[in-house]
């Protein structure tokens, strides 16, 4: 898990690069130092941030979104847009 630790400090200092870059490095690098996050989290049994209220409410929220983009006409053009969010929670 250290590997992972070390990986997630580096997308977090190059962070501002990406901001340059453009707004699809923004956007993968966050979901991916949220997802790293997660897996760290659950690897150590530190649910701090998932007992929290705020927190509970906002996944709920970001399922909402993703399944009524499912329902939706277009898609892939919906779940473009929602699935996304759960990174704001992070």
């Amino acid at each position: 898990m250290n590997y992972l630790s070390v990986i997630n400090q580096i997308l977090i200092i190059f962070l501002p690069i990406s901001l340059i870059i453009g707004s699809g490095f923004v956007n993968s690098s966050v979901a991916l130092i949220s997802f790293i996050y997660i897996v760290i989290s659950i690897y150590k049994k530190d649910f701090l941030l998932i007992k929290n209220k705020f927190f509970i409410l906002f996944a709920f929220w970001c399922i909402y979104l993703i399944i009524i983009s499912l329902f939706s006409d277009y898609v892939l053009l919906s779940l473009e847009s929602s699935l996304f969010y759960i990174r704001f929670g992070f």
